[in-house]
C-alpha cells in the first residue's frame, strides 16, 4: 500500500524525492518478510547425517549468546548421543526455542537446557522463567502465523514442530503464567532416528 501510494503521488509530483525513501523502506521491509518466510517455511525434506546431538545443542545455544540479565544453564545426562539428523534444521529448531525463551524474559531470568535419554527417546527440554503462556493459548502456539509478539510472523514454532516430526519425534509445551515455559523435544532412539553412541543400533557413517 505504501509503495502504491508513493507511486501515485510521484506521478503527480515527480520532484518529491521523499517518496522515493518511502518506496525504498517499503521494499526493504517486504524483502525482510519474504526472507523470513523462505527461512521458516517447511520444504518437506530433511537430509539426515550422523551427528553428536548433545554437542550440536550446546554449540548452538552457546553461539547465540544470552541477553543481559539472562543466565543459561546446561543440564546434560549424557556426554555424547549420536544420531542421524539434519544438522542445519535441528540447529534452527534450537535457535527458535532459545530465542523464544529470551523474548519471554525481557527483564532477565534463566534458561535451563536439559538432555536425557529414556523410554526409547532422546529428550531435550528448554525451560525459561519468563512471562508464561495463558492456558487458553497453549493449544495454538504451534499454529502457523499465531504469535503474541509485536514483531514476527508466528512461523518459528510451526517450523520446530514440522522438523521434529520429520525426524520421527514430537515437541510439546507446558507453561504457567508468571512462572515460565518449557518446550520438550523427544527424538526416537531406534530405527533411523537417534541412537546412543554405545548402542549397536547406531550405524557407522559411510
Amino acid at each position: 500500500t505504501a509503495i502504491r501510494n508513493a507511486v501515485y503521488m510521484l506521478r503527480h509530483d515527480p520532484a518529491d524525492a521523499d517518496l522515493l525513501d518511502v518506496i525504498d523502506r517499503s521494499v526493504s521491509r517486504a524483502t525482510e518478510i519474504l526472507d523470513e518466510l523462505r527461512e521458516r517455511t517447511w520444504t518437506g525434506n530433511i537430509t539426515p547425517v550422523l551427528a553428536d546431538i548433545v554437542a550440536l545443542v550446546r554449540e548452538t545455544v552457546e553461539g547465540l549468546g544470552a541477553p543481559e540479565r539472562v543466565t543459561v544453564e546446561f543440564r546434560f545426562s549424557d556426554e555424547v548421543v549420536y544420531g542421524r539428523v539434519d544438522g542445519a534444521k535441528m540447529r534452527r529448531v534450537v535457535e527458535n526455542l532459545v530465542f523464544n525463551a529470551f523474548d519471554a524474559m525481557p527483564y532477565g531470568g534463566s534458561l535451563s537446557v536439559e538432555e536425557w535419554t529414556g523410554e526409547g527417546a532422546l529428550v531435550l527440554r528448554f525451560s525459561d522463567t519468563g512471562v508464561g503462556i495463558a492456558a487458553e493459548n497453549l493449544s495454538r502456539v504451534f499454529a502457523p502465523f499465531y504469535t503474541t509478539k509485536a514483531t514476527g510472523m508466528g512461523l518459528g514454532l510451526t517450523y520446530c514442530q514440522q522438523v521434529v516430526e520429520a525426524h520421527g519425534g514430537e515437541v510439546g509445551v507446558d507453561s504457567v503464567v508468571g512462572e515460565g515455559t518449557s518446550f520438550t523435544v523427544r527424538l526416537p532412539l531406534s530405527g533411523s532416528g537417534v541412537c546412543q553412541l554405545s548402542s549397536s543400533a547406531c550405524p557407522a557413517e559411510p
